[in-house]
């Protein structure tokens, strides 16, 4: 019922788009919002063509492929080959608020002694949950978180695009809707009743934040726009700390970075007085216990996997360490340069592979970073076919791993016996190449990073200091 539900939604606002097209070529004055001036998104696209062919081919395929995934999906589902909508996770964010309105501890440990498929975030998550539990029965509440989540990213995404430059006609929003639904980390994660469109969301307003921020520097709403962007980051990166890297840009920015702090603080403080001492404490049991255990190997495939540092796992925090320490020198380097959208592209394309445990649908936070790194290219003329292929790499990762995985190890006659070494150390280090998500945030990353050295003069730097 959710991908009928968002496709009769996504239906309407493209029908709704083309009376207003119709009316406004008859000549009718409209609202701005409906009729905005400028050249849409789809025209520009087409402009482009004759000087950058393969930039509006491989756009309009990969726009193709999202487009008629959901299609795929239910068919695949009919064959029993794709998961069904089973929402799983949102029951431990509710099984979460019953035990707290009944007055006993959020967190329960499982059989084994851990927490492992029981509630795992902080306490305050629960009171955008209460709602959709209080007024609906379990099925019907699911449906609806996901409903809400997603519709909630497509609207966060709306601004942002105006804000880049990109206008939107009402028609292109029903598209857009849809084709958010195509993308297969979130079309898994509503199925696993996952909160990443959720996270996208509050990661996509503190984008917007950033934009207006950012064009607004010496006026009183460009800096409440700053403040807002840092308390969206703070948002995300309380919810789910796994989310760290995005608050990458918030160093660049010291009205984004109080922002942060303030909202950060503000959370904190609402969430002790709504939920106690007791349950916090509870929490950070939680955080002590982790996840610990080796990661298992790739090519065991599961929908879920994301491991782009498997190879790495001895060495996998020094390593993440590293990276951060990375990110954030860059950050500090590149403050007084105007790498403000580079930066935040870079933090969140970071985020999947410096979180301690990432899955699949974790990549849907990217969406963002892939919207901002296009732009990016295309208002300085570079190479927006990068984040392109970025996206349909995110959108393939986890029947992309499967298909390399079972071409590479499940072809071999006897590979245990005939080709031991792909199960030995080169195996492991395979494994990075056969994972499409972790060559797409990699091509995010990368450019982010070499666009924000760049604007930063990172080169003139320290060719001076030598």
């Amino acid at each position: 019922m959710f991908v009928e539900t968002m496709g009769t939604i996504a239906l309407l606002v493209a029908a709704f788009g083309a009376v207003v097209e119709g009316l406004s070529r008859a000549g009718v004055a409209l609202p701005r919002r409906l009729d905005p001036p400028g050249e849409s998104a789809v025209r520009r696209l087409g402009r482009l063509g004759p000087e950058r062919p393969a930039f509006v081919v491989l756009t309009v395929a990969v726009a193709t492929v999202l487009f008629v995934y959901p299609f795929v999906d239910a068919v695949m589902r009919a064959a029993e080959t794709a998961p069904p909508f089973g929402y799983w996770d949102f029951s431990a964010y509710t099984s979460a608020l019953d035990r707290w309105l009944s007055g006993e501890s959020m967190y329960v440990t499982n059989d084994q002694g851990g927490y492992f498929g029981t509630y795992l975030y902080p306490p305050f998550f629960v009171l955008v949950i209460w709602p959709f539990q209080e007024l609906f029965e379990f099925g019907r509440a699911a449906r609806l978180w996901q409903v809400f989540s997603v519709l909630f990213l497509w609207l966060s995404l709306q601004p942002v695009s105006r804000a880049l430059g990109h206008t939107l006609r009402v028609w292109e929003r029903g598209l857009l809707l849809w084709l958010l639904v195509g993308f297969h980390p979130l079309l898994f994660s509503v199925k696993q009743g996952q909160i990443s469109a959720f996270l996208a969301a509050l990661i996509s307003l503190s984008l917007y934040g950033l934009l207006r921020g950012r064009g607004d520097a010496e006026r009183p709403g460009g800096r409440l726009a700053r403040y807002a962007s840092g308390a969206c980051t703070a948002l995300v990166g309380t919810t789910k700390l796994v989310y760290g890297a995005v608050g990458t840009h918030l160093l660049a920015d010291r009205d984004r970075f109080a922002g942060a702090v303030v909202g950060g603080v503000a959370v904190a403080a609402l969430s002790l007085a709504v939920f106690g001492v007791d349950a916090h404490l509870g929490y950070y049991d939680v955080l002590r216990w982790g996840k610990g255990g080796a990661p298992s190997p790739p090519w065991l495939w599961m929908r879920t996997y994301y491991h782009p540092l498997y190879p790495l796992t001895p060495v996998a925090l020094p390593v993440r360490l590293l990276l951060s320490a990375a990110l954030a020198t860059l950050a500090l380097a590149a403050r007084s340069a105007d790498a403000d959208r580079e930066l935040f592209a870079l933090g969140v394309g970071a985020i999947p592979i410096i979180a301690p445990t990432a899955y699949n649908y974790y990549l849907t936070a990217l969406v963002p970073a892939v919207l901002v790194l296009l732009a990016v290219e295309l208002d300085r003329d570079g190479r927006p076919v990068i984040p392109v292929v970025a996206l349909l790499l995110l959108h393939v990762h986890s029947y992309g791993l499967k298909v390399a995985v079972d071409w590479v190890y499940g072809t071999l006659p006897h590979p245990h016996a005939s080709v031991p070494v792909l199960y030995g150390d080169v195996g492991a280090l395979l494994s990075i190449a056969l994972q499409p998500g972790v060559w797409g945030a990699g091509l995010l990353i990368g450019l982010a990073a070499v666009r924000a050295a760049t604007a930063a003069d990172l080169r003139a730097r320290i060719a001076a200091r030598r």
